[in-house]
C-alpha cells in the first residue's frame, strides 16, 4: 500500500520519478521498506543486478520499465548508497529533480 502511495506522490510531484520506470520503482520500494521493513520480503531486486555480470548503469540511464528486476535493484541499491553512505536524507532525495538518477545528485 505505501509503494503504490509513494508513486501517487511521484506522479503528483512532477519532479521526474517515473512510477512506471526503474528510478519511481526503485524509490517506491525504498520508501515502503523504510516504513515497513518487512512488509517487501520476498520482493526484493537488489540481488537480481548484483547477480548480473556485467550490471547494466542504471544510474545514468532510466529504464522504462517498472517490472525489470535489474534495473529495479540497481536503483534501489543506488538510493540506499545515497541514504546511507553519503548521507544524503530522504527528503533531499525525494525532493531532487532530473531525467535519471545520477542527474539528482549532480545538482
Amino acid at each position: 500500500m505505501i509503494a503504490e502511495l509513494v508513486e501517487v506522490f511521484e506522479a503528483l510531484q512532477g519532479a521526474g520519478w517515473d512510477c512506471g520506470a526503474s528510478n519511481g520503482e526503485g524509490l517506491s520500494r525504498i520508501l515502503a521498506t523504510e516504513l515497513y521493513p518487512a512488509a517487501l520480503d520476498g520482493f526484493t531486486t537488489a540481488t537480481d543486478w548484483l547477480d548480473t555480470p556485467d550490471r547494466p548503469d542504471f544510474v545514468n540511464q532510466t529504464d522504462p520499465s517498472d517490472t525489470n528486476f535489474v534495473s529495479t535493484g540497481c536503483a534501489v541499491l543506488f538510493l540506499n548508497w545515497l541514504h546511507y553512505q553519503l548521507g544524503y536524507d530522504w527528503t533531499a532525495i525525494v525532493g531532487a529533480g532530473g531525467p535519471t538518477l545520477g542527474r539528482r545528485i549532480a545538482r
